[in-house]
């Protein structure tokens, strides 16, 4: 994209200079790489990280060293209760995935919803702004369960699902996203309950990984993304 920018005389004339640093997915480490960019690299703009706990930290940052700050993680207070005016959003946010999902899903899949999250800024937004949509339409919401960033194994977390649970929504990526739908499968949750969660949290793991674990989990997606799938009667609407 630089190379692009600056083989047609950069932004407004200027050639553009490109640095990145690591955020380790550490909100202070990514809070002191913010600062680095600006303070030793002279950033004019920042962009990303993904990684809502470290946007978050990075939000007062922003505003503090007046720096255009583009984050790119989802939840939904970066620009909301924790934004200013130096901090933009170019996609989408927990809020508006409650407000497109949730009521299909209260419909559709059941009345009584628990949350299972990781437990940092991205699974505690989508909780907080998914039971603002739900509570008023009656949904029952059990008390949520945060899962460390550390833990590798989510048996001792996901007993705590009450048996009455129509919907669980899972907020994981990664490896904890893996032990979320293998286990819940070894479990049997899956004939039990609906699981809905979003597509982030399942489409960079590999299937090979999940032997068909998520088969029959319900995913809210932006919009249908690999042309392969174009030929499924869904898809040939539009």
């Amino acid at each position: 994209a630089v190379n692009y920018l600056n083989s047609r005389d950069g932004i407004a004339g200027r050639p553009v200079e490109y640095h990145a640093e690591d955020t380790e997915s550490s909100p202070p480490a990514g809070a002191r790489k913010f600062r680095s960019l600006v303070q030793r690299n002279k950033a004019d703009f920042v962009i990303g990280s993904v990684h809502s706990g470290v946007c978050l930290a990075s939000t007062a940052i922003a505003k503090e060293l007046k720096t255009i700050y583009v984050p790119q993680a989802m939840a939904e207070e970066m620009t909301g209760t924790q934004g200013n005016r130096y901090v933009f959003r170019v996609g989408s946010d927990t809020y508006s995935q409650a407000v497109a999902g949730a009521p299909w899903a209260f419909k559709n899949l059941g009345k009584n919803w628990t949350f299972i999250f990781a437990d940092y800024g991205w699974g505690w937004s989508h909780f907080n702004e998914h039971k603002k949509v739900l509570e008023p339409l009656g949904a029952r919401i059990a008390n949520p369960i945060a899962v460390p960033l550390d833990a590798k194994d989510l048996l001792p977390y996901l007993t705590k699902v009450p048996a009455d649970t129509q919907v669980l929504y899972s907020i994981f990526f990664g490896a904890q996203s893996t032990a979320y739908y293998t286990q819940t499968k070894s479990m049997g949750l899956d004939r039990k309950m609906n699981r809905y969660s979003v597509v982030c949290t399942h489409e960079a793991i590999s299937p090979k990984d999940l032997g068909g674990a998520s088969e029959g989990v319900y995913l809210l997606e932006y919009h249908p993304r690999q042309l392969r799938y174009k030929d499924t009667p869904h898809n040939k609407r539009f």
